[in-house]
């Protein structure tokens, strides 16, 4: 959603394969897992 609209709809996969705004969303949430996990290694 952006600014109360739909701006995307799909399964996961289909909005992943679009690399749109969802793409980055879990993208970025993937990566700050992934920093997350790396801290508690350290």
């Amino acid at each position: 959603m952006d600014d109360g609209r739909v701006i995307e709809r799909g399964a996961h996969s289909e909005l992943m394969a679009t690399r749109g705004v969802y793409h980055a969303m879990v993208m970025r949430r993937m990566e700050s897992h992934t920093d997350d996990d790396e801290a508690v290694l350290r």
